[in-house]
């Protein structure tokens, strides 16, 4: 973060030699770019085929979970929720994922997002 704080452009003129260009700078590149959408549309059967492989004490650190805590932790601005408020919510996440991950594996057509805790799945 402190090397992309000093990084200088210099403005950009538009032609039709040299037409706009977006660049995606992500530091997280596993990550997908609209990580809401993505997990929205997550199958519950996608989370019990990851955990399958993966100790039950580490499920915590499945990238489902990992992209939620992100979403959460980066998503928002903090004059639209607070950092109390955001820790908490992740706290939550973490108490949760036990259940979330059982309750997918009995229903793995169902989309993660239904097991999420309410306050966190209308944020998504």
């Amino acid at each position: 973060m402190a090397a992309v704080s000093q990084w200088r452009f210099k403005p950009w003129t538009i032609t039709a030699d040299e037409p706009a260009q977006i660049m995606d700078y992500r530091l997280d590149q596993e990550q997908p770019i609209h990580i809401n959408k993505t997990l929205e549309r997550l199958k519950c059967g996608d989370i019990g085929r990851a955990a399958l492989n993966t100790a039950d004490t580490s499920w915590v650190d499945l990238p489902v979970f990992r992209w939620t805590r992100s979403y959460l932790a980066h998503s928002l601005s903090p004059t639209q929720m607070p950092d109390e408020k955001r820790l908490a919510l992740i706290a939550k996440l973490n108490a949760s994922v036990h259940s979330i991950v059982r309750r997918c594996n009995a229903h793995p057509a169902s989309r993660y997002v239904r097991f999420l805790p309410e306050e966190i799945r209308v944020l998504l």
